[in-house]
């Protein structure tokens, strides 16, 4: 899960397409995918800070 949301995340922020509303909509998903035990709380960070629009 990790690996596939990275990956995705890296190529909207190369694109210039990462928006706060899909950076805030992504911070539900990966919340939800940590509380599943299937993102570590290292990954969870960095996942967070990649999807942080301001």
């Amino acid at each position: 899960m990790y690996e596939t949301c990275k990956k995705q995340y890296e190529r909207k922020i190369e694109k210039g397409t990462m928006t706060k509303e899909y950076g805030d909509k992504q911070v539900v998903y990966i919340g939800i995918f940590l509380m599943n035990e299937l993102l570590t709380q290292e990954q969870y960070q960095e996942l967070l800070e990649m999807v942080t629009v301001e």
